[in-house]
């Protein structure tokens, strides 16, 4: 799954669920908890992301120095 579907899941997961806690309390809304799990999330997803792209470039660095470079 692409990072973008899994924080899209995560989030409609969060927004059921805070939906369905929310409604025994009458307000219908999700909960500053669950907004602020989301923004976690995502923080940390995009840190991932970007050592995911710098190690990507490392290894690309290293393959074209091989002497088995095409």
């Amino acid at each position: 799954m692409k990072p973008n579907t899994i924080l899209i899941a995560v989030f409609v997961f969060l927004v059921l669920r805070s939906r369905r806690t929310a409604t025994l309390t009458g307000t219908g809304y999700p909960t500053a908890a669950d907004f602020d799990a989301l923004n976690k999330l995502v923080v940390h997803q995009a840190a991932v992301i970007k050592d995911l792209q710098e190690d990507s470039a490392t290894l690309i660095e290293r393959l074209n120095q091989s002497p088995f470079a095409i």
